[in-house]
């Protein structure tokens, strides 16, 4: 998304005193039912009827609330506890690109594919493994025959204790291979599963066998897109940012002298320059800037926006 300069308008509550009149605008009457006293020439009477019938009223002095706007430039920004950036697991090259900019795609959507070395090197590391778990576990099914029959001969007084010791140690031997062949099937099949998300023995004719997807990990607009058919992809490449719009930030630059003037849970009003007449509210304000811009005295107080549209 294009970072736009954007101006916010913060409304804050601030006491102060409105002076009036706090007397009746009425002439007093004399006590005791006597004569009302003469009014001056530069005054005007009216009684309770006649000040009914003006729509005339008094209200005593009292605390109000007068509203101070600050204006302060600012832009938008995505939420970075709404926002992925999307790696990959391994070097490759991208084959396939299903989404663009602008599209909004669900978890677990396949993004793209890409063909990488890693699969082909892993799955024969992993062939190997099962070869040679078949054939450990041949050589245990055959240490296990020795056993039982040097006991046996042992039995009959046909053999040694020397050879049942040793049938022993070869049958442990080979349950040692079995359980390290089957540790290496283990290991090459989580890489190529659950690392890079491709079977371990594919079904004849997989034409996406050797392939590589790359997921979207959340809900969300694509919001960058960094690859394209043929190009490279390093462990280093970020190749989607994807964005909930849903809420943005406005990171707003308020001076130094202004930010007495704030407090958490402020609401803010939002302003655009491509978009006059129309306004955007902010839910909170946040995380105020603890340090100021030694050059420009500015410090940056983050605002939250709930969106129901794009900006």
């Amino acid at each position: 998304m294009t970072k736009r300069q954007v101006a916010l308008m913060l409304t804050i509550s601030c006491s102060f005193v409105v002076g009036c009149s706090s007397s009746p605008a009425t002439a007093p009457q004399a006590e005791n039912g006597g004569a009302a006293p003469q009014t001056r020439k530069d005054q005007i009477a009216l009684s309770p009827p006649q000040q009914t019938e003006g729509g005339i009223e008094t209200q005593a002095v009292a605390l109000s609330e007068k509203p101070q706007t600050i204006r302060v430039a600012g832009r938008i920004a995505l939420a970075d506890d709404r926002t992925a950036r999307v790696g990959v697991r391994t070097v490759g090259l991208v084959v396939a690109v299903y989404v663009g900019l602008g599209d909004y795609v669900k978890k677990g959507q396949i993004l793209a594919r890409y063909h990488a070395d890693e699969v082909r090197d892993t799955r024969a590391q992993y062939r190997t493994a099962v070869a040679e778990l078949n054939r450990a576990q041949a050589s245990a099914a055959l240490a296990q025959r020795n056993y039982e029959r040097a006991q046996t001969l042992l039995g009959l007084m046909a053999g040694s204790v020397q050879q049942v010791e040793q049938a022993r140690q070869d049958l442990m031997s080979a349950q040692t291979g079995v359980k390290t062949a089957q540790i290496e099937i283990d290991r090459t099949r989580d890489v190529l599963e659950d690392d890079l998300r491709v079977p371990a023995d594919p079904s004849p004719g997989d034409e996406m066998a050797d392939e590589v997807p790359i997921f979207a990990p959340v809900d969300g607009y694509i919001i960058e897109k960094s690859i394209t058919l043929g190009k490279t992809v390093e462990l280093s490449t970020e190749t989607f940012v994807i964005g909930d719009l849903s809420q943005v930030w406005m990171l707003a630059s308020v001076r130094q002298e202004n930010l007495a003037e704030l407090r958490l849970g402020q609401a803010a009003t939002v302003t655009l320059p491509g978009a006059p007449g129309r306004t955007f509210l902010g839910k909170v304000i946040t995380n105020l800037g603890q340090e100021f811009d030694p050059a420009t005295r500015v410090t940056q107080v983050r605002i939250v926006l709930l969106r129901t549209e794009s900006c």
